[in-house]
């Protein structure tokens, strides 16, 4: 009993300690956090020299499951804030070393949805801090996008989703923010699904936030406009030249060669449609507009893109095949794969399976190493 109610010079006691220190165990009762809360509960109530309760000290070390363990022991603590008014759901993170590492949709239905059942843990959702702010908020400004994620979940569960309407005390929604501050595109697709018309408002399908609209349209036209130069020259430069006595061009009557000029007029036209709507943009001034232009701009760039892929590969088949069929064939399979590759999915799926690929080797070459200073010790007779 005395140890449990020791308080150190940082006006901790050992709850405190245990809630910055320790990790709670996977699917077990911990009998040292049983204990401490046995022989003092009193200690859940009480401040440390920063104004921290042990769980206000666990959610901000992102100690997930004491949190949880201290919410069904202690509930009345979650009504508790630090010095700025922040309650725990302001302070929750889920980097902690006793988190799993799942997806934030994983993570929503294995620990939010148990979390938000406690009625404490859910009466905290709406609570402002001293800047005006609820949790949602502060987690979009203060980045914490795992939990900016699981709370837009909860919120949109809700009926009336009160926090997507209330302002801080600079007068900001959370809309507004999302317009304002980097988010990861999952709470921005999830509030798109139920409020499309109003996102757009804030950002553009593809990400785009209002205060970026001008510089990613000057940015997507620099590239059009080089598009826009490559294919028109590779027009007037087509593959086998021209015929001298007609001026038509020698292979007009291949396939190959008739799918080269369709592809890369359709090349040309795209580019310079996305050079047409990014002067548009910046001529205009409103953010609606903007943002849908700004979309087709991205839709009408990949069409250009592709198309001039299927301009090279069709160019270069129809210039080599009949000498050298194996050459046509290699970049006919090459600009595919390049198609293939990259689309948006496919690029996150080989960089996440690349990279556990080279620390698997990091893995395997540091054991490696080891395994060969061991051997070299054992064979100089040092043990």
């Amino acid at each position: 009993s005395d140890a449990a109610c020791f308080v150190n010079n940082l006006g901790e006691t050992p709850l405190h300690v245990y809630a910055r220190c320790s990790f709670f165990p996977v699917n077990k009762k911990d009998e040292v956090f049983e204990t401490m809360i046995a022989k003092n509960i009193s200690a859940a109530y009480a401040r440390d020299k920063d104004g921290l309760t042990p769980l206000l000290r666990a959610a901000k070390c992102g100690r997930f499951r004491l949190v949880r363990a201290l919410l069904e022991h202690c509930p009345q603590s979650a009504y508790i804030r630090d010095p700025d008014g922040k309650t725990f759901l302001h302070l929750l993170r889920f980097e902690g070393g006793d988190v799993d590492e799942h997806s934030a949709d994983q993570l929503f239905k294995q620990m939010g949805e148990n979390l938000f059942k406690i009625p404490e843990a859910e009466a905290q959702r709406l609570v402002l801090d001293s800047e005006g702010n609820t949790p949602l908020h502060h987690a979009i400004k203060s980045g914490n996008s795992i939990a900016a994620e699981i709370l837009t979940r909860r919120c949109l569960k809700t009926e009336d989703q009160s926090e997507l309407i209330l302002l801080n005390n600079k007068g900001e929604t959370v809309l507004n923010l999302l317009a304002s501050y980097e988010v990861p595109n999952q709470v921005v697709d999830l509030i798109r699904k139920r409020h499309r018309n109003v996102m757009y408002s804030a950002r553009s399908t593809y990400g785009v936030r209002r205060a970026n609209i001008k510089d990613s349209a000057a940015s997507l036209s620099i590239i059009a406009g080089l598009l826009a130069t490559l294919t028109f020259t590779a027009a007037f430069q087509v593959p086998g030249g021209f015929d001298g006595d007609s001026g038509s061009p020698v292979l007009l009557k291949r396939l190959a060669f008739q799918v080269f000029m369709v592809s890369d007029a359709i090349a040309v036209c795209s580019s310079m449609l996305v050079l047409f709507s990014s002067l548009w943009i910046m001529g205009s001034n409103k953010t609606f507009d903007s943002f849908i232009l700004l979309d087709i701009c991205f839709f009408l760039l990949q069409a250009s893109f592709y198309a001039t892929l299927v301009a090279f590969m069709t160019g270069v088949y129809v210039a080599t095949a009949a000498k050298t069929l194996w050459l046509g064939i290699f970049t006919c399979v090459l600009c595919t794969i390049v198609v293939l590759v990259s689309w948006r999915s496919s690029i996150l799926f080989l960089s996440k399976h690349i990279r556990l690929l080279l620390d698997m080797l990091l893995t395997i070459k540091g054991c490696s190493f080891s395994t060969h200073i061991e051997h070299h010790r054992i064979h100089n007779g040092n043990f």
